[in-house]
C-alpha cells in the first residue's frame, strides 16, 4: 500500500512537472522568446553552422527591440551578393567576427560594416566594398576557419577581425576541440530538444549562471555549453579574472595561436590585418559593473582585473606586428562626454547608436593611420 502512494506521488510530481513546462513553453512563445540562431542559422560541415541564405525575416525580444534580417544568396549578412570577382578600382573590406558583427538586433543598414562602406564611399571618392563575414557564436578559431575557407576567395585587401573580449577566448577551447581535432561529442538529445523555447531559455538564461549544472548537462549531451568557472561566474566574466584557471589559460593560448595563424595567411598574400577588440558592456559601463557584483554574489568574492585581457592582446599584437584599434577606449570617451547607452536594455549587443560609433571610429582609425590612401 505504501509503495502504490510513493508511486502515485511520483507520478503526480512528474505530471506537475510536464504541466509547468508546458505552460512555459506557451509563455515563451506568446512572447516571442528567441535563442537568435536556430531561425537565422544552418548547420555547415566546417563551421558546425552559418548564416542561412536568402533571409528576409524579423529577430525579436519581446517589447525591447525587433529588427529585419536580410542575407544575401551566400547566407552572409548583406543587402548585396559578394562577388569573388574584383575590379581594380575596388578597395575591398572583409570583417570577420561573431554575434557583433553579424548584428542581429539592427536592421541590416544599421550594422557597423555597412555604415563603414557608406562612410568610405561618400567621403573619399573611391570604389569600396565592405563584406560582412560574421556569425554569432564564432570565436577565434572559428574566424580562422572563415578566412581560409571563404573570404579570401573574395580577394580582400584589408581584413578587420572584432575581437570580443567577452566570449572569443572563452569560444576559443571548444571550438579547437570540434573543429580542429575532430572531437565530436553525441548531441542527439541536444538537437531534438533545441526546437523548444524552453530548452533555448534553459540553455541561454538559465545554464550559464550554473557552471557545475552545465558542465554535467555538456558531458550528457545534451547542451552545447561547458562552463568549467569554480568561482559560478556568467560565462563571459572568468577572462577578467586576476588569477586565470589552467582552462582559460589554455583557451587564451588557442586563441592567439590561431590568431597568429591568420596573421600569417594574410602576410603570405600581402593583405592587410588589423584586429579591432572591445570589452564585454559590463566592463566599460559602470553601472552594469556594479549590478554583475550584486546580480552574482560570488563576484564580489572574486578579485577582477578589468584590464588584464587588454593587456595580454596588446602584448601580443606588437609583438607580431598587428596592427590594432581598441574599441573601448574611444567607447569610453564617448560615454563620458555623452552618456549614451550603445546597448539594449533587453540585450547588451550594440543598438543602432553602438554600430555608429563602430563604424565611426574605425573610418578614423583607416583615415589616420594610413591604411586607406586618399
Amino acid at each position: 500500500m505504501r509503495a502504490k502512494k510513493i508511486v502515485i506521488k511520483f507520478v503526480l510530481i512528474i505530471f506537475g512537472v510536464l504541466v509547468a513546462l508546458i505552460f512555459l513553453e506557451g509563455a515563451l512563445r506568446i512572447t516571442n522568446y528567441n535563442s537568435g540562431l536556430k531561425n537565422y542559422h544552418q548547420p555547415d560541415p566546417i563551421l558546425g553552422h552559418k548564416g542561412k541564405p536568402n533571409l528576409d525575416t524579423s529577430f525579436s525580444i519581446g517589447w525591447c527591440l525587433e529588427s529585419r534580417i536580410i542575407t544575401n544568396s551566400q547566407g552572409w549578412r548583406s543587402l548585396k551578393n559578394f562577388s569573388q570577382n574584383k575590379p581594380r578600382n575596388v578597395i575591398r573590406i572583409a570583417v570577420l567576427g561573431d554575434s557583433y558583427v553579424q548584428g542581429l538586433q539592427v536592421d541590416n543598414n544599421e550594422i557597423f560594416t555597412y555604415l563603414l562602406e557608406e562612410k568610405l564611399n561618400n567621403n573619399l571618392g573611391k570604389n569600396f566594398e565592405v563584406y560582412n563575414f560574421g556569425i554569432s557564436a564564432y570565436g577565434t578559431v572559428r574566424e580562422y576557419l572563415v578566412l581560409k575557407e571563404y573570404v579570401l576567395d573574395y580577394k580582400p585587401d584589408i581584413v578587420i577581425l572584432l575581437f570580443y573580449i567577452g566570449n572569443d577566448i572563452s569560444d576559443s577551447g571548444e571550438e579547437y576541440e570540434k573543429y580542429i581535432m575532430k572531437i565530436n561529442k553525441k548531441r542527439i538529445l541536444k538537437s531534438k530538444l533545441s526546437i523548444l523555447k524552453t530548452y533555448q531559455f534553459i540553455a541561454n538564461d538559465v545554464i550559464p549562471k550554473h557552471p557545475k549544472l552545465a558542465k554535467f548537462l555538456y558531458n550528457l549531451g545534451i547542451m552545447d555549453t561547458k562552463i568549467n568557472d569554480p568561482k559560478n561566474l556568467p560565462q563571459g566574466y572568468y577572462i577578467y579574472l586576476d588569477d586565470y584557471t589552467p582552462e582559460v589559460a589554455n583557451n587564451w593560448k588557442i586563441s592567439l595561436e590561431y590568431l597568429s595563424k591568420m596573421n600569417s595567411i594574410l602576410d603570405k598574400n600581402n593583405i592587410t590585418f588589423i584586429v579591432v577588440f572591445f570589452d564585454a558592456q559590463d566592463i566599460i559601463y559602470n553601472e552594469l559593473y556594479t549590478e554583475l557584483l550584486e546580480k552574482y554574489p560570488n563576484a564580489k568574492n572574486s578579485k577582477f582585473d578589468k584590464e588584464k585581457p587588454s593587456r595580454i592582446l596588446k602584448i601580443f599584437l606588437l609583438e607580431n606586428n598587428i596592427s590594432y584599434l581598441y574599441l573601448t577606449e574611444k567607447f569610453v570617451e564617448r560615454i563620458n562626454k555623452t552618456g549614451e547607452k550603445t546597448y539594449f536594455p533587453c540585450d547588451l549587443h550594440w543598438n543602432e547608436i553602438g554600430h555608429k560609433w563602430a563604424a565611426e571610429e574605425i573610418y578614423n582609425y583607416l583615415i589616420e593611420s594610413g591604411f586607406i590612401d586618399f
